[in-house]
């Protein structure tokens, strides 16, 4: 009886196959359905790591942080009497008057050239009033600035420069004749400046050693013509 069931059923599986296509489309997509969700290309592969922006972002942020500190720790710090040696040069580079050179200076502060007898520091206040007036875009240039022990600071290198288009010059006004401006541009030697200050972070003592043969408010005015 078996036997002659299992035609039956047979005749039956493929009637039903025949007349109920839906069925096998629905059997279809879900095969279908099952190859998509299959990788086909390994670079898709779930086994793969993939990297977390935000831990990415924090390993960058520490190394920024890393290298801004090392370059804050490799700064060199300025110390106080050499921010008032900056300032001294900045107070004559923007030709603002003596006011501001002179605040930099204790009361009885003294110019001490090479070879030359001192003078107060007010008197050399009036030399660079002349030589404002005389070469209206001078400047002063140098190498570095650096208190080299404790109240003394050393100023490498420095050299004034401008173009004579201003008043006639003379650095000593009665003894020696003003040179009248050509336009001529004006650059003296290197000179080095020493400076002693005091506690209070003033200037004491301004003292100059030439570098060169042709410095100071002297040379200048060999430049433009004037005999010493």
């Amino acid at each position: 009886s078996n036997l002659c069931y299992r035609p039956f059923l047979l005749v039956r599986t493929m009637v039903s196959f025949l007349f109920n296509p839906k069925a096998a489309a629905v059997n279809g997509k879900d095969s279908r359905k099952h190859k998509k969700q299959i990788p086909t290309d390994s670079s898709t592969s779930s086994s793969e790591p993939v990297e977390d922006p935000s831990i990415s972002s924090s390993i960058s942020s520490k190394t920024k942080t890393s290298t801004k500190s090392r370059t804050k720790s490799n700064t060199p710090k300025v110390s106080k009497n050499e921010k008032q040696v900056y300032k001294l040069i900045k107070s004559l580079n923007n030709h603002k008057g003596t006011k501001g050179f002179l605040a930099l200076y204790t009361e009885s502060a003294v110019f001490a050239p090479e070879d030359t007898p001192s003078i107060p520091i007010a008197t050399l206040a009036g030399i660079f009033d002349m030589l404002k007036q005389s070469f209206p875009d001078f400047m002063f240039e140098y190498k570095s600035i650096k208190e080299v022990k404790p109240g003394l600071v050393v100023v490498e290198e420095i050299q004034f420069h401008g173009h004579h288009t201003g008043e006639p010059y003379t650095f000593m006004p009665g003894k020696l004749p003003a040179m009248e401006a050509t336009g001529k541009f004006v650059k003296v030697d290197p000179e080095r400046w020493y400076l002693d200050m005091s506690d209070e972070n003033l200037i004491e003592k301004f003292s100059v050693i030439a570098m060169g043969s042709i410095t100071g408010p002297a040379g200048v005015y060999e430049m433009v013509g004037g005999k010493v």
